[in-house]
């Protein structure tokens, strides 16, 4: 009998929970991952997160080759397809137990109860572990026994709980060789072929990690200070690797106490900051596990079900193409497009914009966000737009919108992050470049505002007041 550890949001050989249970069984392991194309496509995953995935397989195939695991990738069109690659995988290998780190979403979660009862009737167990957080869904709850909604509270509580969590991370496994020849499913140069390129961001988990060491021992302490300017190298750059699991919530807190143990629990400093990220992060995949509604695509605070958003298809497209006239919105658009990426501010920033002064769906947004996202999450991408729309746990209020002039000029001072990203304002000075005249606009070919800022917001309020209120 063997050990099969079924890889997903958990790439990684070091702080594996499932790979560190199989190698005390003193049974063989395998590890394996099933590429399901269309379910891809279904939930809306961006090509460069795909690639990104990809090319992360290949070196976390070398990485287990080294603990002496083989790792076997097959493809399959979905979810429903996978069921019957695993239960397969499992008969021909002789696996008495498949282990998974805990998924949270509605399908997942689904898909897991099916293969659960699918193994069963084969006699195969299947084992879960919290791969994907430090502390599982469920864990921590309200006096009252109920899930957290409100994120301030469960940071509390979360960091009360930490004691219990105190132990450095797991190591990689090691076992003997396998002596059988093992059919590895799609090998390296397919899985290549299938990528179509190499990922801008780092794959291999050692350059991960040493990537983590050198932001919390050298960039960290300044994070509070600096996090909110996006032409500013202050974040860590690291939300790709985390979204797949090449690195744990355990091993960046471990790290950030071993450096910085009388600040990393301190909201107001640089690793307190970044800690309460993290912690933001474990709040959205809480309440992801906790509520269906995030998965159905409804908004978490049933009041706002009610509001009508309008239906603009252009203003949408200038919106996603970067030419609505407003220069920090029209750079975040354009960074995305271009690198699969933005600052977290500017996210915000193009957010409000889209819900708020363009009144359009913020499903809208969500969605094209995740099309583009090298580090596209359901949970946090889902609770950042609906934080945006005041229709989300822990919300905005309505009538906070921001103003994209203002915050460019808070934090985009010198407008150099809007000149990278919008090459026709690269002559302007930081006095024009956040809000040029109409005539600099004609002279250098850029739109006109797609909509009036200052009645846009007042036109938001007045909508959400009067759609809301009789709930």
């Amino acid at each position: 009998m063997a050990k099969l550890v079924w890889f997903r949001h958990d790439l990684r050989t070091l702080d594996n929970p499932m790979l560190s249970y199989a190698s005390h069984s003193g049974q063989p392991i395998y590890g394996c991952y099933l590429i399901t194309t269309k379910q891809w496509q279904r939930q809306n995953h961006s090509p460069l997160r795909n690639q990104y995935v990809l090319n992360r397989l290949c070196a976390l195939r070398q990485e287990l080759h080294d603990c002496h695991i083989p790792l076997i990738v097959k493809s399959c069109d979905d979810y429903d397809h996978s069921i019957d690659e695993l239960k397969a995988l499992c008969l021909k290998l002789n696996i008495d137990e498949v282990l998974i780190g805990a998924e949270y979403g509605l399908w997942e979660r689904q898909r897991d109860e099916k293969i659960r009862t699918e193994l069963a009737s084969q006699s195969i167990q299947l084992s879960s572990f919290t791969s994907q957080l430090l502390i599982a869904p469920g864990e921590l709850v309200t006096g009252k026994g109920l899930p957290y909604r409100v994120f301030t509270p469960f940071s509390k509580a979360w960091k009360a709980q930490l004691a219990l969590h105190d132990h450095p991370p797991l190591s990689a496994p090691n076992q003997a060789p396998i002596n059988i020849n093992i059919d590895e499913g799609l090998d390296n140069e397919e899985l290549a072929r299938l990528a179509d390129g190499e990922s801008r961001w780092p794959v291999a988990q050692q350059q991960v990690l040493n990537h983590l060491s050198h932001f919390i021992k050298n960039k960290v302490s300044d994070y509070q200070q600096s996090r909110d300017f996006p032409n500013e190298p202050a974040t860590s750059r690291l939300s790709a690797a985390l979204a797949h699991g090449v690195f744990s919530s355990a091993q960046a807190l471990y790290l950030l106490k071993q450096s910085y143990p009388n600040q990393y629990l301190d909201p107001k400093s640089g690793p307190g900051c970044w800690l309460n990220e993290l912690i933001w992060r474990e709040f959205y995949i809480q309440l992801l596990a906790q509520f269906d509604a995030i998965s159905q695509g409804l908004t978490f605070k049933s009041e706002t079900r009610a509001i009508k958003w309008d239906n603009n298809p252009q203003a949408l497209s200038a919106w996603q193409q970067g030419k609505t006239g407003i220069p920090i919105v029209d750079a975040g658009m354009r960074q995305l497009n271009e690198i699969g990426w933005m600052h977290n501010r500017v996210r915000m920033i193009c957010a409000s914009f889209l819900s708020k002064n363009l009144w359009l769906d913020w499903r809208e947004g969500e969605k094209y966000f995740m099309s583009k996202l090298i580090d596209g999450h359901l949970a946090s991408n889902n609770g950042g737009w609906q934080w945006s729309a005041s229709t989300g746990t822990d919300a905005a209020p309505y009538f906070r919108v921001f103003n994209p002039v203002s915050q460019s000029q808070k934090f985009d001072p010198k407008g150099d992050y809007i000149r990278r990203w919008v090459s026709e304002l690269a002559s302007l000075s930081p006095a024009q470049i956040h809000e040029p005249s109409d005539e600099v606009r004609q002279k250098l070919n850029y739109p006109l505002a797609i909509v009036n800022l200052k009645q846009s917001r007042k036109q938001a309020i007045e909508r959400f007041a009067a759609q809301t209120k009789s709930d």
